[in-house]
């Protein structure tokens, strides 16, 4: 990598670092008020998620398979509810964010779970102080669209053993027409973008190339044709099932759909 590169990523890192900062001191005192509980349902799917890709963030933890006792690193622990469900589900965690503030967060959660992880550091994820070849499994849960992908799929190939495996979700990027749909619906649901940062992008499937080219395994799959459902009150409610079967069948049906589906789901094995 060329040291101009470098430099870039110092930069981008460092703006990140600043956002997030903010973002999950705010986020400390809003879920103080309820103790740093989650829903019971994310806790149960992430012990026994099912292997019927209808959910894309269950199914990512059904591609994972059994957690207990394996070293899972866990890239961009933010808040730490995933960290949460994968110590819940028996994995022996090393949670890293570049933001303090998220580190924190984070072990307020496992705390009140009486949850105790193998690590949470402040730490860069394309370049870890992790040794090589010296974990199971890493879980990167929408993060790589913040990250330098060429380098940090580098950096998780190096501290995977032989046969560990990378599991990642990623939000795609929309086409006009899937464009024009977010817009009305969000303007007829009274809901505003997320605030995402200047050097966020969502991902094509090109875009992880890198990954398909240093590891042994590719199994990729699209999510979210209709099923928007990150936005509804009830996650694993009935219209929440009924939107996902529907994408499910359809997809499985009409392959031709998948070109508007709006994430993905990734599993490279070393």
């Amino acid at each position: 990598m060329t040291e101009s590169a470098k430099e870039n990523i110092k930069e981008v890192v460092a703006r990140e670092k600043a956002f997030h900062e903010k973002v999950f001191k705010e986020a400390y005192h809003r879920q103080a008020i309820f103790n740093f509980q989650l829903p019971r349902v994310w806790l149960d799917k992430a012990k026994n998620p099912s292997p019927i890709p209808l959910d894309y963030w269950e199914y990512a933890f059904h591609l994972l398979g059994n957690l207990q006792g394996k070293k899972v690193v866990e890239v961009g622990c933010g808040d730490g509810w995933i960290t949460t469900c994968l110590a819940s589900a028996g994995a022996n965690v090393f949670a890293i964010d570049i933001s303090l503030n998220g580190c924190i967060l984070t072990r307020e959660k496992l705390k009140a779970y009486r949850l105790s992880p193998g690590l949470i550091a402040v730490m860069d994820a394309h370049s870890t102080a992790f040794k090589s070849s010296s974990f199971d499994a890493v879980f990167v849960a929408g993060v790589l669209h913040h990250l330098n992908i060429s380098q940090i799929s580098n950096e998780i190939h190096r501290i995977l053993k032989n046969g560990g495996i990378v599991v990642c979700y990623e939000p795609l990027k929309y086409g006009q027409v899937m464009w024009a749909i977010r817009k009305i619906y969000l303007y007829l649901n009274g809901l505003k973008e997320y605030n995402w940062t200047e050097d966020e992008e969502a991902l094509g499937e090109k875009d992880f190339d890198p990954f398909k080219n240093i590891f042994r395994t590719t199994y990729i799959r699209r999510f979210n044709f209709i099923a928007k459902t990150n936005r509804l009150r009830k996650r694993f409610g009935l219209l929440a099932y009924f939107l996902r079967w529907t994408d499910y069948l359809l997809l499985s049906l009409f392959p031709f759909f998948k070109r508007y589906c709006t994430c993905i789901v990734c599993r490279f094995e070393k």
